[in-house]
């Protein structure tokens, strides 16, 4: 393979079904100005036009619908650093970050309520892991 062949390649990744069944969150790993970026796309389940809702130098990664289907949370970081939690509409508007991990944060879960994000994290005083719930009205904010 040549390198201007790499610039080509598209990896599509972590996949994610909203909960009524209607859409698909996913993403999407690709070479932009010679540098590896990852963006998370959404696609109807029956089929149809792909939209990009993470457009940016940050690796976006892991989309978890809300239990209602109303939010996208999913990680963001720069290549290299520790990534955050972010939460946007399921349209891609409105993305902010909503929590802030000294060491960043590996993964998230929504509960079944939808109030609250599980984040899987290290922190000072549990090194390998800390589970930490954060409560859907400061996720709100």
């Amino acid at each position: 393979m040549r390198p201007e062949q790499l610039e080509r390649q598209v990896v599509i990744g972590q996949v994610a079904l909203d909960p009524v069944g209607e859409l698909a969150a996913y993403t999407r790993r690709s070479v932009a100005g010679g540098r590896d970026r990852i963006d998370v796309w959404t696609v109807p389940y029956e089929g149809g036009e792909e939209r990009q809702l993470t457009d940016g130098t940050s690796w976006d990664t892991g989309p978890r619908f809300s239990p209602d289907g109303a939010a996208i949370a999913y990680l963001s970081g720069e290549p290299g650093d520790d990534a955050q939690v972010w939460l946007m509409d399921r349209d891609g508007g409105s993305p902010r970050r909503v929590a802030d991990f000294p060491h960043g944060a590996g993964d998230i879960a929504w509960l079944p309520a939808g109030d609250a994000l599980i984040v899987l994290a290290e922190d000072e005083h549990f090194p390998a892991t800390c589970v930490q719930a954060r409560r859907r009205s400061r996720l709100r904010g």
